[in-house]
């Protein structure tokens, strides 16, 4: 009897454990509008981590810890009797081999990713330029039509400018961009159906292929970034490097205080490294001066 209660008092709690489980996951907001928010919030709190001055003080917190922690450490290890290591300068040195090439390979690899963003704005200038003045040697009225795309194109690219650069605004510049595209080819397709247009119409094609391209490569170079995982392998090399720094000076009894601008001197590195990352904001900026000298001749403000 006591058997087939307990077995009963099971068999509830598993039915209601069941329907509560099952009114959570029905309740859970499944539609495109709450996924984009929760996207847009999570790339939000990821791109604080890529801050440059965030990373930048981290470094110089996480050495100056390691570097104390492991002189004390290691201080009172010897104080009461322990065993001196030998063979430490030789590790001590490779570590910090490692530090210096890993510092080396992470800014070139920025600097370059920064050089090309600027070629690709440039290039996406002297194509939205190059579609302009051939729409403006169209007749009537496929001039006003094409040079009206073209200049809300110039000022979504400038709106660009003043901006965080995340997946969500990303996504955002794609759809206008697709947007944009549909209505360019709309204009193109009536003049192929315009017997006196049909004949400009190629010309216009090619300098709508050549927007397109050019937009492309320049959203891809301006997502293209250090990988995040090479930043942290960088701050725990660093770490490691301050670490075998306060232990080898440990040994010898004496805390050097130079190693302080040394620790700056990486976090500073650090620093400009992922400034470099940062298109539109930041100390160092991806040069504007094409977009910019484009809005200056249409008369629009920058």
């Amino acid at each position: 009897m006591r058997t087939n209660r307990s077995q009963s008092s099971k068999s509830r709690r598993f039915q209601l454990t069941r329907h509560l489980l099952r009114n959570l996951l029905l309740s859970r907001p499944t539609n495109a509008g709450s996924a984009a928010i929760d996207s847009a919030m999570f790339d939000q709190f990821f791109s604080i981590f890529r801050e440059p001055w965030i990373v930048g003080t981290a470094c110089a917190v996480l050495m100056l810890f390691s570097w104390l922690f492991a002189f004390r450490f290691h201080r009172n290890r010897l104080r009461k009797g322990g065993p001196r290591d030998s063979g430490g300068a030789l590790i001590d040195e490779c570590c910090l081999a490692i530090l210096g090439l890993l510092l080396a390979f992470t800014f070139a690899a920025a600097y370059t990713k920064h050089d090309n963003r600027n070629a690709r704005i440039a290039d996406d200038a002297n194509a939205l330029r190059t579609y302009y003045l051939r729409a403006q040697a169209l007749p009537e009225p496929w001039r006003s039509n094409l040079s009206a795309i073209a200049r809300e194109s110039l000022k979504q690219r400038l709106s660009i400018q003043h901006s965080v650069l995340t997946a969500a605004l990303i996504t955002h510049i794609d759809a206008s961009v697709s947007a944009a595209e549909a209505r360019m080819l709309d204009v193109v397709q009536r003049m192929n159906q315009d017997k006196d247009a049909a004949q400009y119409s190629g010309p216009i094609t090619d300098a709508i292929v050549q927007l397109v391209a050019t937009h492309e490569m320049r959203v891809a170079t301006a997502k293209d970034s250090v990988p995040f995982p090479v930043i942290l392998l960088l701050l725990l090399v660093a770490s490691i490097s301050a670490f075998l720094l306060g232990r080898s000076q440990a040994h010898a009894d004496r805390l050097r205080l130079t190693t302080i601008p040394l620790i700056l001197l990486v976090a500073a590195i650090v620093f400009v490294t992922l400034d470099l990352e940062a298109p539109f904001r930041g100390l160092i900026n991806t040069d504007q001066t094409p977009i910019n000298r484009l809005a200056t001749s249409l008369g629009i403000p920058t």
